[in-house]
């Protein structure tokens, strides 16, 4: 194979689609969302399913990089879904779009290790960002999701927050010494505040007024202090350990992007025109 011909091909693998798989018992929801992705030329939908034996299926025989999957199907519900793709697809991300936000499916869920929980009134723009972030192995919550576990956390206490996972201990106090003999320091536990709302690694920066690099290493240094694969797992890890228990102020966001959020089509305004 010539230089120019290997190049071509590098070109071309670098250019390969994100392949999407649909789930949701409601045609009219799959035919939404596929027309929102349609609309980014770095997404191809490879197939949809509209309960959980042929998802599983489906997935199984595509291994697509992302699910975007409802939690309220036929025969059985997305948390089961959900078991099943980290054992026959693991290296399928899934991404949850519902519109039900009940304590009890988002704490499944994130436990289970999915890339991102959104609830079905975010914009068409944010749920096209979820699917990159979630191709990359990111972690995006709806801003509704991230408040219902921040508030379970801190109005119940790690106990609650510990059972609604069906932990059977909880520390009292947190441990100092991670992995490595390390503790998160102030500003990563900032970092980590801000990645529990979702904020993207700009917006982070933009926060903390530092550089995005700064925020990378302060990514890398968190998920090897907490012993933790992904970004899901690291918040899981740090809620457990108490490192954001006394966060209580969420960041805001910045006024362009509110604009931007105000002036966008929410997912269900598109179902309603579609």
């Amino acid at each position: 194979m010539s230089d120019a011909d290997r190049n071509s091909n590098e070109k071309g693998a670098a250019r390969d689609p994100i392949r999407v798989i649909l789930v949701d018992d409601h045609e009219l929801a799959r035919h939404g969302v596929r027309k929102i992705l349609s609309g980014d030329d770095s997404i191809e939908v490879v197939g949809e399913a509209e309960n959980s034996c042929g998802a599983i299926s489906l997935i199984t025989r595509l291994q697509p990089e992302v699910v975007i999957l409802d939690i309220r199907l036929r025969q059985s519900n997305g948390i089961e879904v959900s078991r099943a793709i980290k054992k026959l697809a693991p290296n399928t991300r899934i991404l949850v779009l519902t519109a039900y936000d009940d304590n009890q499916y988002i704490v499944s869920l994130v436990k289970l290790g999915v890339n991102g929980y959104l609830i079905k009134t975010s914009s068409a723009d944010e749920v096209i960002r979820a699917v990159h972030y979630a191709a990359k192995g990111w972690t995006v919550f709806s801003p509704e999701v991230a408040d219902k576990l921040t508030n379970l956390l801190w109005k119940n206490g790690r106990d609650s927050f510990s059972k609604a996972k069906g932990n059977a201990k909880c520390h009292k106090e947190p441990p100092k010494v991670l992995q490595g003999s390390e503790s998160l320091t102030a500003r990563e536990t900032e970092v980590l505040e801000h990645l529990f709302h979702g904020l993207k690694n700009s917006d982070i920066a933009n926060a903390m007024g530092i550089a995005p690099k700064t925020v990378e290493i302060h990514m890398h240094r968190i998920l090897l202090k907490l012993g933790a694969k992904n970004r899901t797992q690291a918040i899981l890890k740090s809620l457990r350990l108490g490192y954001l228990q006394e966060i209580a102020v969420p960041a805001k966001p910045a006024a362009e992007d509110a604009e931007d959020l105000t002036s966008s089509h929410t997912l269900g305004e598109f179902l309603k025109r579609a």
